[in-house]
């Protein structure tokens, strides 16, 4: 197998196209908008932005192992998945 031309495929077939990562951020708060609710509670409304903090973003593991996802959103851990060959356009 050519090494060089691999996709990674989940145990149905699917291909994978990503790994499960987490972010964390902020959720900006329109200024102004907090309020208590009926029962003591916080509200407010949202801006609509949220600042992500990219520089804590890791990959999700589970047992040791990196979380894939497919193309339909289906998890699998990196045990779960084979190589295949990556079809060849022609003239290549």
């Amino acid at each position: 197998m050519d090494q060089s031309q691999l996709k990674l495929v989940s145990p149905q077939g699917t291909q994978i196209t990503g790994t499960l990562e987490r972010l964390s951020g902020r959720a900006n708060i329109v200024p102004g908008s907090a309020r208590r609710d009926s029962i003591g509670g916080l509200e407010f409304d949202y801006e609509g932005l949220t600042e992500i903090f990219w520089s804590d973003q890791c990959s999700v593991t589970r047992d040791g192992e990196p979380v894939f996802l497919d193309e339909d959103g289906n998890e699998y851990l990196e045990s779960e998945l084979r190589l295949e060959p990556y079809p060849q356009r022609e003239g290549t």
